[in-house]
Protein backbone atom coordinates (compact mmCIF):
# COMPACT_ATOMS: atom_id res chain seq x y z
CA UNK A 1 0.00 0.00 0.00
CA UNK A 2 1.42 3.83 -0.95
CA UNK A 3 -0.86 6.77 0.86
CA UNK A 4 -0.99 9.58 -1.95
CA UNK A 5 -0.51 12.77 -0.67
CA UNK A 6 -3.10 14.02 -2.33
CA UNK A 7 -5.27 11.89 0.17
CA UNK A 8 -3.44 12.46 3.22
CA UNK A 9 -5.61 13.22 5.70
CA UNK A 10 -8.44 13.12 4.05
CA UNK A 11 -11.99 11.47 3.19
CA UNK A 12 -12.01 9.11 0.21
CA UNK A 13 -14.69 9.89 -2.16
CA UNK A 14 -17.93 9.03 -1.40
CA UNK A 15 -16.76 6.83 1.71
CA UNK A 16 -16.44 9.56 4.40
CA UNK A 17 -13.23 6.93 5.39
CA UNK A 18 -9.68 8.15 5.43
CA UNK A 19 -6.51 6.14 4.20
CA UNK A 20 -6.15 4.29 7.03
CA UNK A 21 -9.30 3.24 6.91
CA UNK A 22 -8.79 1.49 3.70
CA UNK A 23 -5.84 0.91 1.45
CA UNK A 24 -5.49 3.24 -1.40
CA UNK A 25 -3.90 1.72 -4.42
CA UNK A 26 -1.88 4.11 -6.15
CA UNK A 27 -0.58 3.08 -9.53
CA UNK A 28 2.89 1.10 -9.47
CA UNK A 29 4.48 2.56 -11.89
CA UNK A 30 3.60 6.61 -10.54
CA UNK A 31 6.70 8.93 -10.32
CA UNK A 32 6.99 10.63 -6.90
CA UNK A 33 8.80 13.46 -6.29
CA UNK A 34 9.14 12.76 -2.96
CA UNK A 35 10.25 10.06 -0.31
CA UNK A 36 7.49 6.95 0.20
CA UNK A 37 6.85 3.97 2.16
CA UNK A 38 5.54 1.54 0.92
CA UNK A 39 4.15 -1.09 2.76
CA UNK A 40 2.88 -4.56 0.74
CA UNK A 41 1.26 -8.11 1.84
CA UNK A 42 2.94 -9.75 -0.84
CA UNK A 43 6.27 -10.25 1.19
CA UNK A 44 7.60 -12.94 -1.51
CA UNK A 45 7.46 -10.29 -4.10
CA UNK A 46 6.32 -13.19 -6.44
CA UNK A 47 3.42 -11.08 -8.05
CA UNK A 48 1.08 -7.98 -7.69
CA UNK A 49 1.38 -4.09 -7.22
CA UNK A 50 4.71 -4.47 -5.50
CA UNK A 51 6.64 -6.06 -8.86
CA UNK A 52 5.90 -2.27 -10.28
CA UNK A 53 7.25 -0.50 -6.99
CA UNK A 54 10.24 -2.71 -6.95
CA UNK A 55 10.70 -2.50 -10.98
CA UNK A 56 10.60 1.72 -10.39
CA UNK A 57 12.65 1.74 -7.01
CA UNK A 58 15.44 -0.86 -7.28
CA UNK A 59 17.50 0.90 -9.69
CA UNK A 60 17.77 3.63 -7.40
CA UNK A 61 20.57 3.48 -4.67
CA UNK A 62 18.48 6.41 -2.52
CA UNK A 63 16.14 3.77 -1.97
CA UNK A 64 15.92 0.84 0.54
CA UNK A 65 13.76 -2.64 0.90
CA UNK A 66 12.87 -4.34 3.81
CA UNK A 67 12.16 -7.64 3.52
CA UNK A 68 9.86 -8.38 6.53
CA UNK A 69 9.22 -11.93 7.60
CA UNK A 70 9.99 -15.42 6.20
CA UNK A 71 10.81 -15.37 2.20
CA UNK A 72 11.05 -18.52 0.60
CA UNK A 73 13.75 -19.85 -1.56
CA UNK A 74 12.66 -19.46 -4.93
CA UNK A 75 11.06 -16.10 -4.93
CA UNK A 76 12.68 -12.35 -5.52
CA UNK A 77 12.55 -11.91 -2.23
CA UNK A 78 15.11 -14.26 -0.96
CA UNK A 79 16.67 -13.25 -4.06
CA UNK A 80 16.89 -9.86 -2.57
CA UNK A 81 18.09 -11.26 1.08
CA UNK A 82 20.74 -13.44 -0.25
CA UNK A 83 22.68 -10.12 -2.59
CA UNK A 84 20.70 -10.48 -6.12
CA UNK A 85 22.50 -7.69 -7.97
CA UNK A 86 19.86 -8.06 -10.21
CA UNK A 87 16.29 -9.09 -10.58
CA UNK A 88 13.97 -10.09 -13.96
CA UNK A 89 10.88 -8.16 -13.57
CA UNK A 90 8.42 -7.82 -16.21
CA UNK A 91 10.56 -9.63 -18.31
CA UNK A 92 13.77 -7.17 -18.39
CA UNK A 93 16.77 -7.16 -15.74
CA UNK A 94 16.11 -4.68 -13.18
CA UNK A 95 19.41 -3.65 -11.24
CA UNK A 96 19.42 -4.18 -7.10
CA UNK A 97 21.27 -0.68 -6.14
CA UNK A 98 19.40 -0.20 -2.85
CA UNK A 99 20.18 -1.07 0.67
CA UNK A 100 18.63 -4.55 1.30
CA UNK A 101 17.40 -5.46 5.07
CA UNK A 102 16.24 -8.70 5.88
CA UNK A 103 14.03 -9.21 9.36
CA UNK A 104 13.26 -12.70 9.07
CA UNK A 105 12.04 -13.16 12.68
CA UNK A 106 8.93 -11.54 12.26
CA UNK A 107 6.59 -13.93 11.19
CA UNK A 108 3.15 -14.89 11.86
CA UNK A 109 3.68 -18.40 11.35
CA UNK A 110 4.22 -20.60 14.28
CA UNK A 111 7.35 -22.18 15.03
CA UNK A 112 8.02 -26.40 15.14
CA UNK A 113 7.32 -26.23 18.88
CA UNK A 114 4.13 -24.53 18.42
CA UNK A 115 2.95 -27.20 16.14
CA UNK A 116 3.79 -30.25 17.98
CA UNK A 117 2.18 -28.37 20.64
CA UNK A 118 -1.15 -28.04 18.64
CA UNK A 119 -1.22 -31.15 17.44
CA UNK A 120 -0.51 -32.79 20.82
CA UNK A 121 -3.79 -31.13 21.76
CA UNK A 122 -5.87 -32.74 18.74
CA UNK A 123 -7.16 -36.98 18.43
CA UNK A 124 -4.26 -38.41 16.22
CA UNK A 125 -5.50 -38.44 13.15
CA UNK A 126 -4.92 -41.08 10.26
CA UNK A 127 -2.10 -39.09 8.38
CA UNK A 128 -0.80 -36.34 9.22
CA UNK A 129 0.15 -34.22 5.54
CA UNK A 130 2.64 -31.35 5.98
CA UNK A 131 2.05 -29.33 2.49
CA UNK A 132 3.65 -26.23 3.27
CA UNK A 133 7.26 -24.79 3.94
CA UNK A 134 10.27 -25.25 3.14
CA UNK A 135 10.98 -28.71 2.34
CA UNK A 136 13.72 -29.57 4.58
CA UNK A 137 11.98 -27.73 7.21
CA UNK A 138 8.69 -29.65 6.63
CA UNK A 139 11.17 -32.70 6.90
CA UNK A 140 12.32 -32.24 10.06
CA UNK A 141 8.63 -31.41 11.25
CA UNK A 142 7.50 -34.96 9.74
CA UNK A 143 10.04 -36.47 12.03
CA UNK A 144 9.46 -34.86 14.60
CA UNK A 145 5.75 -35.75 14.17
CA UNK A 146 6.44 -39.17 14.10
CA UNK A 147 9.25 -39.52 16.71
CA UNK A 148 6.88 -37.59 19.59
CA UNK A 149 3.44 -38.22 18.80
CA UNK A 150 3.77 -41.61 17.16
CA UNK A 151 1.89 -40.43 14.32
CA UNK A 152 2.10 -40.92 10.21
CA UNK A 153 3.56 -37.91 8.88
CA UNK A 154 3.44 -37.56 5.13
CA UNK A 155 5.55 -34.61 3.15
CA UNK A 156 4.18 -35.13 -0.31
CA UNK A 157 6.10 -33.88 -3.18
CA UNK A 158 4.62 -30.85 -5.06
CA UNK A 159 1.78 -32.05 -7.51
CA UNK A 160 1.53 -35.87 -5.73
CA UNK A 161 -2.44 -36.56 -5.32
CA UNK A 162 -3.15 -37.92 -2.03
CA UNK A 163 -6.18 -39.90 -0.94
CA UNK A 164 -7.72 -38.25 2.23
CA UNK A 165 -9.80 -40.75 4.64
Amino acid sequence: MSLCPAWAGRPLPGTGRSPADRALRCDGGDRHPFPAIIVSSAGMATGGRVLHHLHRLLPDPRNAVVIVGFAAAGTRSRDLVDGARTLKMFGEYVPVRPEVADVPHFSAHADADQIIDWLRSAPPPHTTYLVHGEETAAENLRDRIDHELGWTAVVPKSGEAVLVR
